[in-house]
């Protein structure tokens, strides 16, 4: 099986509620039919003020244009909140499994950064993404 690999970025986020999680894609959305095995990259906090947090999540959904299904990795729910590439998560998981984004719910799926504020007080984050690829 071929690995699909994505150009590295990185993308400015701002929560505008506190403490609620908010989805921010950063692939477009791909079959889950694909019958993938593994999914990885390493996402870090590039520059944050307040109290920003994220991490990565993923969803899934029939149709594109339909209900979009729960976009969390139940396995790997710690949200990230310190500055800096040694503070960075490196994720690697299989997505079909219940814990692990559960592509298998939805014939389209695409990844994403979860991100929220710890608290009360608001903050703004740059979340930087590099090799990712899935096969």
């Amino acid at each position: 099986m071929n690995a699909c690999l994505f150009p590295d970025g990185e993308v400015s986020l701002s929560p505008t509620d506190t403490t609620t999680e908010v989805f921010q894609p950063i692939t477009d959305w791909c079959s889950s039919l694909e019958a993938l095995s593994l999914v990885t990259v390493f996402l870090w906090i590039k520059r944050k003020t307040g109290n920003f947090q994220c991490r990565l999540g993923i969803e899934s959904c029939q149709s594109e244009h339909g209900t979009v299904n729960q976009t969390s990795l139940a396995a790997d729910s710690a949200q990230m909140s310190t500055l800096g590439v040694s503070s960075g998560k490196f994720y690697r998981f299989d997505p079909n499994g219940a814990s692990d984004g559960n592509i298998d719910a939805g014939t389209k799926f695409r990844l994403g950064i979860l991100y929220s504020s710890s608290t009360a007080v608001t903050g703004q984050g740059v979340v930087r993404w590099e090799g990712m690829a899935w096969r």
